[in-house]
């Protein structure tokens, strides 16, 4: 993706291990000191073969080597993310802005029925602009999730990749529901969604978190028109918010009457 990434960061150093000694090493040596008189006990070579016999046999200790190395590599690693991070979000910057610009020539279009070679040549070339652009907010959406060590699949998790590259409202979030929703970043874009690449998984916690305490005054608002009447029931069983709003500003001008 053309990121400057430290050498460091980028490579895998070679595991940590230890090589035992093949199968007639250690007995070819004893055979050769013996029939030499020697005793293989105190013979340093002896002593360094056994050792790496030994060692190399050693229960958890090739897991150890390994899980050093991991986590001197992931320091490494982890020292790089905040540069990774801004790169991240600016290539993220620029395409939001590219698909944002050109969402009024192509029209509300889904992207699977882009098809620049039967638009006009300026639509045309703002249907591959739009491909691009949200072909490139895709892999960004796939390393920032990498990067935070997000679970395998965003939508086993009600972090949403809604939420990972847009901040919703409560009204988009329901009405097009985006929990547990795989959208492109162009699906956001048609739904009227602010795309906004978020900082961490923290971020992310907190915009969904903010939807649902949105979701919890929802409800309460709709048991409390509910339980005054004026259609509240059949509006909370709908679903419809504005129906809602209505209601709330009619209670409000019977209680100021």
């Amino acid at each position: 993706m053309g990121f400057e990434i430290p050498e460091a960061a980028a490579t895998t150093p070679a595991p940590l291990t230890i090589t035992a000694p093949g199968p007639d090493e250690i007995t070819d040596a004893v055979t050769q000191l013996l029939t030499a008189g020697k005793d293989p006990g105190t013979d340093k070579t002896v002593q360094a073969l056994v050792t790496r016999a030994y060692l190399a046999n050693l229960h958890g200790l090739t897991e150890a080597l390994e899980a050093k190395r991991d986590q001197e590599v992931l320091a490494v690693f982890l020292d790089a993310v905040p540069g990774i991070n801004n790169q991240l979000g600016e290539m993220f910057a620029a395409d939001a802005a590219t698909l944002e610009r050109l969402k009024d020539i192509v029209g509300a279009v889904p992207l699977a029925y882009l098809e620049p070679d039967s638009m006009n040549l300026h639509a045309g070339k703002a249907a591959l602009e739009i491909m691009d652009a949200n072909k490139r907010i895709s892999k960004v959406c796939a390393v920032w999730r990498l990067i935070h060590h997000m679970l395998p699949s965003l939508t086993e998790n009600p972090y949403s990749k809604a939420l990972v590259i847009g901040n919703p409202t409560f009204t988009q979030w329901t009405e097009n529901r985006l929990r547990g929703a795989n959208p492109e970043a162009w699906d956001l874009v048609l739904m009227g969604v602010k795309l906004s690449l978020a900082t961490g998984v923290q971020e992310v916690a907190a915009r969904f978190q903010s939807l649902e305490q949105a979701a919890v005054q929802y409800d309460a608002e709709a048991l409390e028109a509910e339980k005054w009447g004026h259609g509240g029931q059949a509006a909370r069983i709908a679903g419809n918010r504005a129906a809602l709003d209505n209601l709330a500003r009619n209670l409000a001008q019977a209680n100021a009457d």
